[in-house]
């Protein structure tokens, strides 16, 4: 933080604000693969070695509220499409003899 209130001194801002919430992040400059990555995740969701919240985490770097949200329509839908397997059932005729 004192680099930051340094550069912000000789900027003329004499004081530092309030509630900021800073984060440095180092970028490689590469292209990220999401595809491969999201495979990698599906594998390690799948297999019990990593939660859906973890793969969520990393891969679109959702973290806080947005992560819970993202997570809750997620069991929602899954919800929904159970229960649509089960009228879906209920449709089909019994034929047993």
């Amino acid at each position: 933080m004192d680099i930051l209130k340094t550069a912000l001194f000789f900027e003329g801002s004499k004081k530092f604000p309030d509630n900021v919430d800073i984060s440095f992040a180092w970028d490689l400059g590469l292209p990220r693969d999401l595809f491969t990555e999201a495979q990698t995740h599906q594998i390690m969701v799948e297999s019990g070695m990593e939660s859906k919240e973890t793969a969520i985490r990393e891969l679109k770097g959702f973290d806080g509220e947005t992560l819970q949200n993202e997570l809750d329509k997620i069991e929602k839908q899954n919800e929904m499409s159970t229960y649509q397997m089960d009228q879906a059932r209920k449709q089909i005729p019994d034929i047993s003899l």
